[in-house]
């Protein structure tokens, strides 16, 4: 179980840093701001930024969640989940898939 949710939230994750690097690169090659000439500090003009943080998607978001409450439910079992935590967490993990098509329920 905390593999299929580990690689699951990987995948995810990884996707999300790789379509993040491909946006980050700014369109002049330049990245970082613009420095105003030495003795006119006072009039900095904004330039583009380097790497932008995304934010998650509402999936990923979902993942890190459902992530968080079988940790800590692992924590309450003794460290590993019983069987019927297990289940539950399969179960949570299967209709978040669904609900945003992943996983086996990606479109074709």
């Amino acid at each position: 179980m905390r593999l299929l949710l580990g690689g699951t939230l990987a995948f995810g994750l990884a996707a999300a840093a790789g379509a993040a690097a491909a946006q980050s690169q700014p369109e002049n090659g330049i990245s970082g701001a613009f420095t105003s000439p030495p003795g006119q500090e006072g009039n900095v003009t904004p330039g583009p930024t380097g790497p932008s943080i995304t934010t998650p998607t509402r999936y990923e978001t979902s993942l890190a969640i459902l992530r968080a409450q079988m940790d800590r439910q692992a924590r309450r079992d003794g460290g590993q989940l019983t069987l019927k935590h297990q289940a539950e967490f399969e179960q949570a993990l299967d209709q978040t898939n669904r609900h945003f098509h992943k996983g086996p329920y990606a479109p074709q």
